[in-house]
């Protein structure tokens, strides 16, 4: 029963050690600090007074205060020099020592006053005052000695990880034979001074530690489970050191450590300073994707005040697209128990939607590997782009354009070139055919059929090089003031006598006044062959849906980003002939202005959009065309601009 008793005290002082250590971001290092420091006391007292379990086997018996409150120490030793570094380490062996100076001093003041006559305690619990003042004159020298194993055990332990970790030792036994190793150290110093005339010197020492063994490995089972399950990406970033760095730290260079950390803290609050004036968004992520830290911007990004107390903020709460574990992969990857940088910049762009805004922002990302005291991080440092991706894809939108203006231009000169001299031909074809009819007027009428095929022939040539001088805008126009809404009337009564009952066709007028000056009869040639289009396109739906709109231009028309600079959206009128067809596909959509290109095969001429681009340039407007395909809601609309009238 008492070993047991004695086990769960043990177990309850590691397991507060681990605990405290782990909500230290929470309660704050100070809970921490006090627990240490009275364990520390109270270690010392009890061991003063030689608490002990006693056993026949003298192996197992147990010194309680080295044993139960002593060893604990070891762990906390290990912890701060493992995920705090040596410098954390370095102080916390200086803020020992000076304890039990301080607590030194304050008992043997105690002793003192308890000697002088007009001291008394009034409480008799604590036994005879003499007796009190004695036990305080005794403790010092155990304080001493206690100090000194301190000293001894605390360089040693992390000499004597480091070393086995060098050799690749798993972390289980790396902690566990520290512990072992720092305690034949401790006892065999501790029994040195305390038992020097001991008989059977070699023999009390082995039945010494082996109880302190025992103890030993208890606690590095339970330290390694903990920096397993709580601390594994601290633990894996863990980097090599040299078994004797606390040691120089200790001895020889605790005024070049604290003019370091001096320095280190300067460069820290210049380093923040730049950070929080960056516009850039800056994050420090752990394996998790948990975001340890993060600047100004970001945490106006993020909506959030800061990430100087603990943070349950995770990359996926924000960013949906790279997933962070694809982004770790990439980043680390897994040698031996211990994480190795795989690449250095990983670039990304993500895209977010404002839940409030609805808009779309653009974030280039850069993901770097960054080691933070020993513990693997990535640097994510993100820019929004936005408005500079939008400037790039107007830019290409109008290379795009001029690119297509002067191919449609070279086109329309060699159009033009050539209806001139196709012209000019069928004027000499035309005046001999005119001769021959008069000269065969009293011919066979299989003569005369002949000549009126060439007649019908000639006809259908010129109607053609008329629409070819129409695309190059060489055609014949006359130009007077035309309101829109007559001629879309007329347009629409001209279109509806030849759909069939299938088709709903739909028209919806402005009934503001529209006036623009242009030729008529080719303005509704356009639209009437648009119209067209548009039946031809829709004759294989189940339910073909029609639509031809009259109104004011308007910024938030498809389109009007082609609009010349300068331009207003009241000096224009918008014509619209939409469809539920199935859309005009990709590699077809850069074609359907040039001449003699169509998909009708030998149903088409390919001069009808041709004929309609050149006609709209000739009179300053542009055409757009907005398609869907492959979709329920497939369909095209062709949409007109036109200037308005400035008489």
């Amino acid at each position: 029963m008492e070993y047991l008793l004695l086990f769960l005290l043990l177990t309850f002082i590691a397991v507060a050690i681990l605990l405290l250590h782990r909500l230290a971001g929470v309660v704050g290092n100070q809970s921490f600090s006090l627990f240490v420091g009275a364990l520390l006391v109270v270690g010392q007292i009890v061991t003063a007074l030689e608490v002990h379990q006693h056993h026949p086997l003298p192996g197992l018996s147990v010194d309680v205060g080295p044993v139960v409150f002593m060893t604990p120490l070891m762990v906390v030793m290990i912890l701060i020099y493992l995920l705090h570094g040596t410098i954390a380490a370095q102080r916390f062996l200086w803020g020992v020592i000076f304890l039990i100076c301080i607590l030194f001093y304050i008992f043997y003041q105690l002793e003192h006053l308890l000697l002088l006559p007009s001291i008394r305690i009034r409480s008799d619990v604590l036994g005879d005052q003499l007796a009190i003042a004695r036990f305080f004159g005794v403790i010092r020298p155990f304080m001493l000695v206690n100090l000194l194993g301190i000293l001894v055990e605390f360089l040693c332990l992390p000499m004597f990880f480091e070393i086995l970790r060098q050799r690749k030792t798993p972390i289980f036994f790396s902690v566990t034979f520290a512990f072992l190793a720092t305690q034949v150290l401790d006892s065999f110093f501790f029994e040195l001074i305390v038992n020097p005339l001991h008989p059977f010197w070699l023999d009390h020492l082995r039945h010494v530690y082996m109880i302190r063994a025992i103890a030993s490995i208890w606690l590095g089972i339970l330290t390694t489970f903990y920096l397993l399950l709580c601390r594994r990406e601290e633990l894996n970033g863990h980097q090599e050191r040299s078994p004797f760095e606390l040691f120089v730290a200790f001895f020889g260079a605790y005024s070049q450590a604290q003019k370091l950390a001096k320095k280190l803290r300067e460069w820290e609050g210049r380093y923040r300073l730049v950070l929080n004036a960056s516009h850039d968004m800056i994050l420090i992520l752990d394996e998790s994707g948990l975001i340890l830290d993060a600047n100004r911007a970001a945490c106006q990004f993020l909506g959030q005040k800061d990430f100087t107390q603990q943070s349950n903020l995770f990359y996926r709460d924000v960013f949906t697209e790279p997933p962070w574990d694809s982004v770790w992969a990439q980043v680390y990857i897994s040698r031996g128990g211990r994480w190795t940088i795989l690449r250095r910049n990983l670039q990304y762009d993500i895209t977010i939607t404002s839940e409030e805004t609805g808009n779309t922002i653009i974030i280039e990302t850069v993901f770097s590997p960054v080691f933070i005291q020993n513990r693997p991080t990535i640097l994510m440092v993100g820019r929004d782009v936005t408005a500079r991706r939008q400037l790039e894809h107007d830019l290409q939108e109008q290379e795009r354009q001029l690119m297509h203006a002067e191919r449609m231009e070279a086109i329309g000169t060699l159009a033009g070139g050539v209806a001139h001299d196709f012209n000019n031909l069928l004027q000499a074809i035309s005046g001999s055919l005119e001769q021959l009819e008069y000269e065969t007027r009293n011919q066979s009428g299989k003569i005369r059929r002949l000549i009126h095929n060439i007649r019908e022939a000639s006809s259908r040539a010129a109607h053609l090089v008329n629409q070819l001088l129409g695309f190059a805008r060489h055609g014949k126009y006359e130009m007077t003031p035309i309101a829109m809404q007559e001629l879309i009337e007329n347009v629409a009564n001209l279109f509806e006598p030849v759909l069939d009952e299938k088709y709903r066709f739909r028209r919806a007028i402005h009934p503001s006044p529209m006036i623009v000056q242009g030729d008529a009869t080719q303005l509704q040639q356009v639209i009437l062959n648009l119209l067209l289009n548009a039946r031809d396109a829709t004759q294989n739906q189940n339910a073909p849906r029609i639509a031809l709109r009259l109104e004011p231009a308007s910024e938030k028309i498809p389109g009007w980003h082609l609009a010349p600079a300068g331009a207003q959206p009241d000096a224009f009128v918008v014509v619209r002939v939409k469809d539920n067809g199935p859309g005009i596909p990709d590699d077809v959509l850069p074609h359907i202005f040039e001449p003699f290109f169509t998909t009708k095969g030998e149903c088409g001429t390919g001069m009808g959009l041709a004929m309609a681009y050149g006609i709209i340039e000739n009179h300053h407007g542009w055409i757009h065309i907005e398609t869907r395909t492959n979709s329920e809601k497939s369909g095209t609309e062709v949409i007109l601009f036109l200037p308005k009238s400035k008489e």
